[in-house]
């Protein structure tokens, strides 16, 4: 790995007790290594060690201008959601995108509303993908609700786990301030723990 990649690369860093993504500049390793006066290529090799190869870097390459990020999220035509279905899910996390939202661009920056982002992460994809009775909160629509401690949302830093079949690796993401998640009602996570109850359905596409 040469001098002219590693310049290109930050240490994903925690503030608060939370997992950032609105990287500054004192958070890339090229300026870590002038801080420590070594190169880039040395630094890495010594946060990896010093981290027992737990430190987690990254090569931002899309959407770090949170300013612009912010004015695409507000758009009317943009609406939130995941498109890879886990595809790459050895080398990049981003399954924490509503509790980084709720935290980050509700809660830190007032960008929208509670109930407004509550709306954009779930009746509004709902509503596109024709998911009847998802997303909303009324008599007859299936019962899938959060309860969350909005003072205490946060995101954590990604792991690497091996828990697919044959020992396959993926990224998961923890985070706090989600209490309690019921699917179709029944308590499907307690405190960022599996009750063990499966209580939802796959869904298949028609088309």
């Amino acid at each position: 790995m040469g001098e002219s990649l590693l310049k290109h690369f930050y240490l994903l860093p925690e503030r608060d007790g939370a997992t950032r993504y609105d990287l500054a500049p004192e958070d890339g390793l090229t300026a870590i290594a002038a801080r420590r006066g070594i190169s880039p290529v040395e630094a890495f090799m010594d946060i990896a060690l010093e981290s027992s190869g737990k430190a987690l870097f990254t090569f931002p390459f899309a959407n770090q201008d949170f300013d612009v990020v912010g004015r695409m999220l507000s758009h009317p035509d943009v609406v939130l959601g995941l498109a890879d279905s886990g595809a790459h899910c050895g080398q990049i996390m981003d399954a924490s995108l509503p509790t980084f939202f709720l935290s980050y661009w509700v809660r830190e920056k007032g960008l929208f509303s509670i109930q407004r982002a509550v709306e954009k992460l779930t009746s509004e994809p709902a509503r596109l993908f024709q998911l009847e009775g998802r997303g909303v909160v009324r008599e007859g629509a299936f019962a899938d609700l959060n309860v969350i401690d909005f003072n205490e949302l946060r995101v954590l830093a990604p792991e690497y786990v091996q828990d697919f079949p044959a020992g396959a690796s993926r990224y998961i993401q923890r985070g706090t301030g989600i209490r309690h998640t019921l699917v179709n009602g029944r308590p499907f996570m307690e405190r960022g723990r599996h009750t063990g109850d499966l209580a939802g359905r796959l869904l298949r596409s028609t088309a």
